[in-house]
């Protein structure tokens, strides 16, 4: 796992970087992380994408429960999904998904974020809200719309913010982790 002051300089940079609150990221990461490392996702492709998400005003169990949704509808379950999936590029045929690796382990959300923007940036809006909406459903929306705006490069600016430079010291994190009863990533 990680060490707890770099948990604590993320969860830190989290704060400095959006609207929210340790106790945001913390709900956060009831509602959503284990579906994350489910997904593959470590801890810090997390924390930038609960970022992105609050930077957009989308705190707490509502960003966890999106990117929650949204992670959890990467492989299509209905055909409606799969001719979505399609008709943006994103998937081939039954086999090929483009948010899986070559092994069949997910791709990072930095990389799920690119092949999102990739797939969505010549839509109108209303054809990126329906075509997001029939991937990913009414809830998990919110997060697919986040991140494919944010593409790659939105995803490396914010994960800059809370991983490197908006970080505070990791004595101080700390201490505010555990005044905030913040729990390790399941």
């Amino acid at each position: 796992g990680k060490d707890t002051a770099q948990v604590a300089d993320l969860i830190a940079g989290f704060a400095n970087a959006t609207t929210g609150s340790m106790g945001d990221f913390k709900t956060a990461l009831s509602a959503g992380g284990a579906a994350a490392k489910l997904a593959g996702q470590d801890f810090d492709q997390f924390a930038t994408a609960i970022a992105l998400m609050g930077k957009a005003g989308i705190l707490g169990s509502d960003a966890g429960t999106s990117l929650k949704t949204m992670l959890l509808n990467l492989i299509p379950t209905t055909e409606r999904q799969s001719e979505a999936m399609r008709n943006l590029g994103l998937m081939t045929n039954a086999v090929h998904n483009n948010f899986l690796n070559a092994d069949g382990s997910f791709k990072d959300l930095r990389d799920i974020s690119a092949e999102l923007n990739r797939a969505t940036k010549d839509l109108t809006e209303s054809e990126r809200a329906l075509a997001l909406e029939a991937i990913f459903g009414s809830d998990a929306i919110r997060a697919a719309a986040i991140l494919s705006e944010a593409g790659a490069e939105g995803f490396d600016k914010m994960a800059d913010r809370t991983i490197g430079r908006a970080a505070v010291s990791a004595r101080n994190a700390g201490l505010c982790m555990a005044a905030a009863d913040i729990p390790p990533m399941p």
